[in-house]
């Protein structure tokens, strides 16, 4: 997979260790935004020497093909001095299965603008391609209406309801599982 990709606003580019101040500012500047769907943070989460080493561990995961992540910048920004967002792709799966779960986050300054659903019609194609997938899988809270509606939108398809399937601040909730099923989704991530 190509280390950058480009969109017609967006760079997406995976990061090393050197940039774990950038990751660091994305992290701090959108923490009480993002832990409404996500699981708590433990309180060293945010701290740059714990920045590098996950950085670190995602670059080893990715060379295994178990975990990759992109984040997002204008690309106009050409030093990656602000990340707008991040999206990975996780616990895949080969194998008679070939399938991945999808996780996404966009900065609260640039929530509702798109964002999201131009960096993921770039690269789920490219995941799908890359990784030979069948399936790629995404779980979101009944109450994200919003990400709910993105993920439609790329062809995902509401498949049922997993019961506390995950613990977001001390609550076990619910989750909409979502499947992109190659073959049979509705769009091809258009």
């Amino acid at each position: 997979m190509p280390f950058e990709l480009e969109s017609q606003r967006l760079g997406l580019t995976q990061l090393s260790s050197e940039y774990a101040e950038q990751v660091q500012e994305y992290l701090v500047r959108n923490r009480y935004f993002f832990q409404r769907y996500m699981p708590r943070w433990p309180q060293a989460f945010c701290q740059l020497e714990n920045i590098e080493l996950r950085l670190n561990e995602e670059k080893w995961l990715q060379q295994q093909r178990r975990f990759i992540r992109y984040y997002i910048f204008h690309r106009s920004d050409n030093q990656k001095n602000r990340i707008i967002g991040d999206i990975s792709y996780s616990h895949f799966i080969y194998g008679a299965m070939r399938s991945c779960f999808l996780g996404y986050k966009v900065d609260q300054s640039f929530n509702n603008l798109g964002v999201a659903t131009e960096a993921l019609r770039l690269l789920n194609p490219e995941i799908m391609q890359r990784f030979d997938l069948q399936r790629i899988e995404a779980h979101i809270m009944p109450q994200n209406k919003g990400s709910r509606r993105l993920i439609e939108k790329l062809g995902f398809e509401l498949e049922g309801i997993a019961k506390q399937f995950i613990c977001i601040n001390g609550q076990w909730e619910d989750h909409c599982r979502y499947a992109f099923v190659k073959g049979l989704s509705q769009e091809e991530f258009h």
